[in-house]
């Protein structure tokens, strides 16, 4: 099921192990009420069968919104900021908009020093 979906308009061959939402700071949690990189997630996770986890990435620290900060301000806002823990070596990073890439790349690296080989970089807008 998942290839016949995915296979139109994704370029890999072997699909990811799982799918990890771009996490957000508790604050951002608590004044939204929800994550909109995992509401996606839901419905992308059911579409293809490929597992959503929570659990293999985190953001450790509050940070400023990247939407009011320079394009460096943004980069230095992120350093740091996330952490993980997966036994996973190709994953679906899922963010609903990158713009900068800034915090894609600061999630990316955090998985990369947790010995994930291969991240893709799923998202439904680019700005």
């Amino acid at each position: 099921m998942a290839k016949k979906i995915l296979n139109t308009w994704y370029r890999c061959d072997i699909l990811p192990e799982v799918i990890i939402p771009v996490p957000l700071s508790t604050e951002r949690y608590r004044m939204r009420g929800y994550n909109q990189s995992a509401l996606l997630g839901y419905i992308i996770s059911r579409r293809t069968k490929i597992p959503l986890v929570f659990d293999h990435c985190y953001r450790i620290f509050d940070t400023k919104m990247q939407a009011k900060l320079s394009k460096e301000d943004r980069r230095l806002n992120l350093q740091g900021a996330f952490v993980a823990a997966t036994s996973a070596k190709h994953v679906a990073l899922l963010d609903d908009v990158v713009t900068t890439t800034n915090t894609v790349r600061a999630v990316s690296l955090a998985l990369q020093k947790a010995g994930v080989e291969q991240v893709d970089v799923w998202t439904i807008c680019r700005g």
